[in-house]
């Protein structure tokens, strides 16, 4: 399968924070047409969806539909309408209709705005019910959980997340929307938690029942090559341990990460969707040069950003998401401001991508030529920190 290069940028404009995506297209050079509306109130969009080739294409994260009409106007073209599985189903199979209500009519708006309209359907977002069912939070080899939905390794959740897409379906219709925003399932990004959960070093996510040996871990992920075996151990059940066992064991850890993946791609297109689907990876993650020293080194401890354990190994990732057509590798983390990737400088916000284009900016809106930041704009407060913020 080929792989096209699409240059994308995301700027939230209300909510002031900048993200910069740089994206893989997998599958058909040209991408299916948005379909008519599935809900009667929500009106086709317009313009065509994402074409495939080298270009710049500007949109916003945490879209404000207020602002549409007047971005769409300066230029932006894709918007998106994030949701929140709590908010939706407060409780096991009960929906709040006011809350879909509510994102029905913002999905409206953007959409007679003119714009392509990106679906952040918040899985991330797990209602308390589900956190608090059996075996629900990832556990990783220290027996430290993570407060995050194990959608991995748990069948009998991803039965209950797929309970909420496909009401998110009834009620908002998946094939409005242009395309859908692809994480690990309880994580935004394709990833494992973070190490923030643990007070110790390199954490691997593979340890609770279903993980090791339960009955409901998804049929399409194996059991472990070497049940309780643990990264930096050189022995398995008193015999020596080698490096090619060790990579036997990150081989199913990764491809457990990617059946996630898979597994929500399927439920969407499942549904009818035939969009494009943005999985998400931040950061450069582990390159192979690295990948292969790190098996060397038994997976030991000396990682300090921890990105083994969350599975950030986006050359494996991509090509087990080879055969998925419409896959796009979204680099979710490019001057997203968390971390030392930020490498803007102050008087970048003084530029414009090029002429002719209007980018909204935290700051300010920048007009169509380079020059300063004209002073009669709004300065929009930055977003803080911390959980997105979920009308």
């Amino acid at each position: 399968m080929s792989w096209r290069v699409v240059a994308a940028v995301a700027i939230s404009t209300v909510l002031g924070t900048v993200a910069c995506a740089a994206a893989l297209v997998a599958g058909a050079t040209t991408p299916p047409a948005v379909r008519s509306a599935a809900h009667a109130d929500v009106p086709p969009s317009e313009p065509g969806p994402l074409e495939p080739q080298p270009s710049l294409v500007l949109g916003t994260l945490g879209t404000e539909p207020a602002h549409a009409q007047a971005e769409h106007a300066a230029g932006v073209r894709m918007a998106q309408l994030e949701l929140g599985w709590d908010a939706y189903e407060p409780r096991d199979g009960v929906f709040d209709e006011r809350y879909a209500d509510r994102q029905r009519a913002r999905l409206r708006t953007l959409r007679e705005a003119g714009m392509q309209v990106v679906l952040g359907i918040g899985l991330q977002y797990p209602p308390d019910w589900v956190l608090a069912a059996a075996d629900a939070q990832y556990v990783n080899q220290y027996g430290e959980a993570a407060a995050v939905p194990n959608l991995t390794f748990n069948q009998a959740l991803r039965d209950k997340a797929e309970q909420y897409i496909a009401r998110v379906d009834r009620d908002l219709g998946l094939r409005n929307f242009a395309a859908i925003r692809v994480g690990s399932g309880g994580l935004i990004e394709a990833l494992y938690p973070t190490g923030h959960f643990s007070e110790r070093p390199n954490s691997f996510w593979a340890y609770d029942a279903n993980a090791q040996a339960g009955s409901r871990r998804p049929p399409t992920i194996p059991a472990p090559p070497y049940v309780g075996w643990r990264p930096g151990e050189r022995a398995y059940q008193g015999r020596p341990f080698t490096a090619a066992q060790v990579e036997e064991w990150y081989a199913w850890y990764l491809a457990a990460l990617a059946d996630g993946v898979r597994w929500q791609i399927g439920t969407y297109r499942g549904l009818g969707f035939d969009g494009r689907y943005f999985v998400l990876m931040p950061g450069v993650g582990v390159r192979p040069a690295a990948y292969q020293s790190a098996i060397d080194r038994y997976l030991a401890s000396d990682d300090p950003d921890g990105i083994l354990g969350r599975g950030a190994v986006w050359h494996k990732l991509v090509e087990a998401l080879r055969d998925q057509p419409g896959v796009v590798v979204y680099v979710s983390s490019v001057a997203d401001g968390s971390g030392a990737d930020d490498l803007c400088r102050p008087e970048d916000a003084r530029r414009c991508c090029a002429a002719g284009t209007h980018v909204w900016l935290p700051g300010a809106f920048l007009g169509p030529r380079p020059g300063p930041l004209r002073s009669r704009e709004r300065r929009w407060p930055a977003r803080p920190r911390g959980r997105s913020r979920r009308p």
